[in-house]
């Protein structure tokens, strides 16, 4: 596939002098994890896709979740993470190229990787992770029931200091490849095919739901905060990731409030 190029602006349609956005039909949630308000659904991070694909703070309480203005903040130890049910998170990597994006603050922590979403973390848990290395680059994991897994690094460490940044993590099923923007810029792309035997493996036995935040990998006493704001998933069964992937990633750079249209996913 090729991720294209170009801006394009938000589509809108229009009826009785108001504009009114219609989500894409391929969103599995959008999180704008922004509700800290004393409502009863701060017990929750908010899908407010209309999928109902809320997420539960678990052993995270809702003091911690909401301690910072504007984001949900995860801790790096077992259990403090917001869960989105595993139910609502349906693409396989053998059915569906999907894309996730989002924006969220942290550093790297120098002893442990961070994973920042995910939920494959080991053989009894396969699946997909995005982690943030100890030299702060992003990496994409996939483990699968046999122990085999994959990973493949961004050729830079936005996370090496304590920053903001927005990222979009692309999968392309007929390739079996992986694509990672970091503020609207392409630093990881591999179109050379992966083995399909350890990437297919990932959508053995997944029972565990996609985290946002995480625990390192070898201790649960070094806590790394992960604030996590506007987080977009989308799955895309039986097609390639959209030729204008670039662009997608420039305007969930730019916008990540608003959700992504059809109209905006091009397939040219």
């Amino acid at each position: 596939m090729s991720v294209g190029s170009g801006v394009f602006g938000v589509a809108r349609r229009f009826g009785g002098g108001s504009s009114v956005v219609v989500p894409s039909r391929y969103y599995m949630g959008f999180w704008p994890c922004q509700q800290a308000d004393g409502d009863a659904d701060d017990e929750q991070v908010t899908d407010r896709s209309g999928k109902g694909a809320h997420a539960t703070l678990g052993s995270l309480t809702s003091a911690e979740a909401w301690a910072n203005a504007g984001y949900v903040s995860s801790l790096d130890e077992g259990g403090h993470q917001a869960q989105i049910p595993l139910a609502y998170w349906t693409p396989r990597f053998s059915l569906s190229s999907f894309i996730v994006a989002g924006q969220q603050q942290l550093i790297a922590d120098g002893a442990n990787a961070v994973r920042i979403i995910g939920n494959g973390a080991d053989a009894a848990r396969t699946g997909f992770g995005l982690t943030v290395t100890t030299g702060g680059a992003l990496q994409v994991n996939i483990i699968n029931t046999a122990g085999s897994s994959f990973t493949n690094t961004t050729s830079t460490s936005p996370y090496a200091s304590d920053s903001l940044h927005s990222w979009l993590m692309a999968y392309d099923q007929p390739t079996c490849s992986f694509w990672i923007f970091v503020d609207a810029v392409l630093r990881l792309s591999n179109n050379t095919a992966l083995s399909r035997t350890t990437v297919y493996g990932a959508d053995d036995a997944v029972t565990a739901p996609v985290h946002i935040g995480g625990r390192p990998g070898t201790s649960t006493t070094n806590i790394t905060v992960v604030k996590t704001r506007f987080l977009h998933a989308l799955d895309l069964p039986g097609l390639s990731l959209p030729s204008n992937l670039a662009a997608i990633a420039h305007r969930l750079h730019h916008h990540p409030r608003l959700m992504l249209t059809d109209q905006e996913l091009s397939w040219a």
